[in-house]
């Protein structure tokens, strides 16, 4: 994205952006599918978000500690933290994908997503 914005607005795109993630899934699909939509947008966003960082220090910063885990390390660490069913896991990542961390949205005064 050509786009560059400042962290704050940055934020307030991503956060926008991953609050619509339950709205735009194919719900006719089945639950795994709809699972990976959810997983594959947010990832999606989170680098669009990323590109349009003018502040690209802390961009380049997120991009080397902040390493995203695959659809299967994400399944698995939630079936095995929470002790849930694949099933459950999968709606687990469709509500997750809309939460961002609050502690980066209280840095920016944004309130909890």
């Amino acid at each position: 994205m050509d786009v560059k914005l400042g962290n704050k607005e940055v934020r307030e795109w991503y956060i926008e952006h991953n609050k619509n993630i339950p709205n735009i899934i194919d719900k006719t699909k089945p639950l795994e599918q709809q699972a990976k939509q959810a997983f594959e947008l947010r990832e999606k966003y989170k680098k669009q978000a990323r590109d349009m960082m003018s502040d690209r220090k802390s961009a380049e910063y997120l991009e080397k500690h902040e390493i995203s885990k695959t659809f299967d390390e994400l399944l698995r660490e939630k079936i095995e933290k929470y002790g849930i069913t694949k099933n459950e896991a999968y709606i687990d990542i469709i509500r997750s994908s809309q939460k961002t961390r609050n502690s980066i949205n209280e840095k920016f005064n944004l309130g909890g997503y």
